[in-house]
């Protein structure tokens, strides 16, 4: 949702309920029963995500904006949002446990199998560009990226584009290892569902397990290559704000107060 348009971010978070249950009917085919299920849980998750960690999310973002305007935007600064967004996740996850739990254990053979065709769907996308000649998947990738920058930091100038775009330049061998971790991953996932199907204990204990040990879904020599991408997507975020041109990050700054003020509206 944040590489979204700012608009249909907007929109996006203040009908998050109704975007939710759209994505995941989609990835799940629920029938009217699931659906309404669905519907049900998220909004008390929504419920217990106003009361306990809505204000803190907001400060927090509001904080950080600050830092990134006066140009004092730390290491450690990086590093502490980076650990408070996986413990975020992970705390979130564990609040629901035992309405994911219930959804998941309700799932037929068939709408697994729905599940894990959806995923072969998107695969296919990044197959696509990983058979591209090394040259053409640069210029690809480039595109995307600037793209996806424009969003939260404006147009690029030209005397730092470049800089900007090599720094999230990734080797093929990286981007094809990251495939084939993202293709076990799944296929571990689509597993543990046919495993645990119809035993409700069992998927709670799994999901929680996964909100613990963000690694339970990967196999063990996946590791390093999921470590490593977290490691260059912090090396890139800092390298990335010290080359930010004082228009581009007032923009930075402008767009993260826009998505305090859209998350202040859930």
């Amino acid at each position: 949702m944040l590489l979204a348009s700012c608009s249909f971010r907007s929109m996006a978070i203040r009908n998050s309920s109704v975007v939710a249950t759209f994505f995941a009917d989609d990835l799940f085919d629920f029938n009217s029963e699931q659906r309404e299920q669905f519907k049900s849980a998220f909004q008390s998750q929504l419920e217990k995500f106003r009361e306990k960690r809505k204000k803190e999310i907001l400060d927090y973002i509001d904080d950080s904006a600050d830092r990134i305007e006066k140009k004092n935007f730390s290491h450690q600064d990086l590093e502490r949002l980076w650990n408070y967004s996986v413990n975020l996740r992970r705390d979130l996850l564990l609040d629901s446990v035992d309405d994911v739990a219930r959804l998941l254990a309700s799932l037929s053979s068939k709408q697994i199998e729905h599940f894990s065709m959806e995923l072969s769907a998107t695969n296919q996308d990044i197959k696509e560009i990983l058979e591209m000649p090394e040259h053409e998947q640069k210029v690809f990738r480039e595109k995307k990226i600037e793209k996806n920058l424009k969003k939260w930091i404006g147009s690029l100038d030209d005397n730092n584009r470049q800089k900007i775009l090599d720094i999230f330049a990734v080797p093929r061998l990286d981007l094809e290892n990251e495939f084939k971790a993202r293709v076990a991953s799944q296929e571990m996932i689509v597993a543990g569902l046919k495993q645990r199907l119809g035993d409700r204990r069992r998927m709670a204990e799994w999901v929680t397990e996964i909100a613990e040990n963000q690694y339970a879904i990967y196999r063990p020599e996946d590791r390093f290559v999921i470590e490593a991408r977290g490691v260059r997507f912090k090396k890139r975020t800092a390298e990335l704000l010290t080359l930010l041109q004082d228009r581009n990050r007032q923009e930075l700054v402008v767009q993260l107060k826009k998505l305090a003020k859209d998350l202040a509206e859930i």
